[in-house]
């Protein structure tokens, strides 16, 4: 036999003594990383899901006639740290809320992406904007024609609500400054560290606030917590309140929600 017959025929056994331990109990991930034990309390993550956890009202309006709308934003050095990273923000749902909620506009800021084809907002370009629905007369349609025809998304709110928007469509008008008084924030945060087995992790929030502009003070906060520990193979190792989102306009437009 051949030396590379005797390699080849190694480097086989070595493949199938592999896979066979990755199919034991107790078994290590291709990363080398544990299988942690699950169900073990991390008393921190306990404490942020009872005091902080789920959707909390402090207030609501009745009437707000529009708000601006936050990009969804990253905090990888805690709730009080400074903003990592965020999406291109704009207004891609409006609709959502100018013709289910009765917002009389959304103001938001959009950055475009580099190619216009990968637009698939209202706004043409990157600024601020204010959004809004117009009537077809304006000549102001041509945009949102566009994306109800190609952008499926667009095109099923369209349809949704076509009796609500009758011969209106949404149109996204330069802004110099934001104006509405409430703000709704879309924030991912990378909180405490705590430990798991000895492991050191961190805690994960996924935020929404309603906030009021004139003094930062929350009206609605929801919060969901995740412990995430990168050290095993299993990384997420508990979590509560996911699925607990709220809409804008549950806290601005309650008189339309009577």
């Amino acid at each position: 036999m051949s030396v590379a017959e005797l390699l080849m025929r190694f480097v086989a056994s070595a493949i199938f003594v592999a896979v066979l331990s990755s199919c034991a109990p107790g078994s290590l991930y291709s990363g080398g990383k544990p299988y942690a034990q699950e169900g073990l309390e991390v008393p921190a993550l306990a404490d942020l899901c009872e005091t902080r956890g789920g959707l909390h009202v402090y207030q609501t309006v009745p009437d707000a006639k529009g708000f601006v709308k936050m990009p969804l934003r990253s905090f990888d050095n805690g709730e009080n740290g400074p903003v990592t990273d965020q999406d291109r923000g704009g207004c891609g749902n409006c609709l959502d809320y100018l013709a289910r909620d009765g917002f009389e506009f959304v103001e938001a800021e959009f950055t475009a992406p580099r190619y216009r084809s990968d637009n698939n907002d209202y706004a043409p370009q990157s600024g601020l904007y204010r959004y809004a629905l117009v009537p077809r007369e304006s000549g102001l349609c041509e945009r949102h024609d566009l994306l109800v025809r190609f952008v499926p998304p667009v095109r099923l709110s369209a349809e949704k609500y076509a009796d609500v928007i009758g011969d209106r469509c949404v149109h996204a008008q330069p802004i110099s400054a934001f104006t509405a008084r409430y703000q709704y924030e879309r924030n991912l945060i990378i909180g405490m560290a705590a430990s798991y087995q000895g492991e050191s992790g961190f805690i994960s929030q996924t935020q929404e606030v309603i906030r009021d502009r004139a003094n930062a003070e929350p009206l609605v906060e929801a919060n969901a917590f995740r412990y995430v520990n990168p050290n095993f193979a299993n990384r997420f190792l508990g979590s509560c309140h996911y699925g607990h989102w709220m809409e804008p306009g549950t806290a601005l437009r309650t008189s339309e929600r009577k």
